[in-house]
């Protein structure tokens, strides 16, 4: 299953002046822009669907630099690197539910 993470005393990660993402200022004010949740859903969409198990789900979303875990939240994509949360699943279009049943019945 999905790690659970404890996001309760969680505090905006600083932004590495060699890679700026724009996780942080979405996790700072608590909502993705429009812009971002578009791009969100044409590429982080795909491969959530197209996952069968949760071993390729966990590598296609690393190889474009996110993973999902559980959090107070429910369960949310992070960004790899700063692991900070972007969305929740849900707001991409998914049910945990659904996707755990999808990916745990093997």
């Amino acid at each position: 299953m999905f790690e659970r993470i404890d996001t309760t005393n969680a505090t905006p990660l600083s932004i590495s002046p060699f890679r700026h993402a724009a996780w942080p200022e979405a996790r700072i004010s608590g909502r993705l822009g429009s812009e971002m949740a578009a791009m969100l859903t044409m590429t982080v969409r795909p491969v959530i669907a197209a996952a069968t198990t949760e071993d390729q789900l966990s590598r296609s979303l690393r190889d474009i630099g996110f993973y999902v875990a559980y959090s107070r939240d429910g369960l949310c994509l992070f960004d790899i690197n700063s692991h900070v949360q972007v969305c929740t699943i849900k707001s991409i279009g998914f049910s945990a539910q659904d996707l755990e049943q999808r990916l745990f019945s093997h």
